[in-house]
């Protein structure tokens, strides 16, 4: 039985105005279906996904038990800029809310800079990627997608808790 009605494929889009569905760009979030699952257990599901994938999981969550679930994460990416090797600081939030049977997803950038500190445009003002950030703007949004797919198969396929 397949627990979710959408695929465990890249469901958002980076664009100027923030993350988008894949499936229908005027929605910033996606809904993950699952209706065989209760708030409560998509709550704990979700909440037991993000202390396994986070080193210091107090640090990154905000919850309004059993409602939502917010995440304000950090990921630091390296990408060649200009030929060099540099790294860059991704810093997010991803905002899970919790119906019977429905997640809804909805990431955000708060902030996308050098190892200097200094704020990275990702697109021109026409709205195109720069040229200069397209490996960083693939970067975010793979990672974006990885964590939202990686949530969507631990739901799925729980694992057993054997010691």
């Amino acid at each position: 039985m397949m627990l979710f009605s959408i695929t465990a494929n890249a469901q958002f889009l980076l664009t100027p105005n923030g993350f988008v569905d894949s499936l229908d760009t005027s929605k910033s979030y996606v809904v993950l279906n699952a209706a065989d699952k209760s708030q409560q257990d998509l709550y704990i599901a979700t909440k037991t996904y993000i202390i396994s994938k986070y080193n210091s999981p107090k640090n990154v969550i905000s919850e309004n038990m059993p409602i939502s679930l917010s995440i304000y994460g950090h990921k630091d990416i390296v990408a060649k800029t200009m030929g060099m090797p540099l790294e860059h600081s991704l810093n997010y939030k991803i905002v899970f809310t919790f119906k019977d049977g429905k997640i809804k997803v909805e990431p955000y950038i708060v902030s996308y800079t050098t190892s200097e500190g200094l704020d990275i445009a990702l697109f021109s003002k026409q709205g195109e990627i720069r040229k200069v950030t397209r490996k960083l703007h693939s970067a975010a949004q793979d990672y974006i997608n990885d964590i939202v797919n990686s949530l969507y198969v631990s739901i799925e396929n729980p694992q057993e808790d054997e010691w």
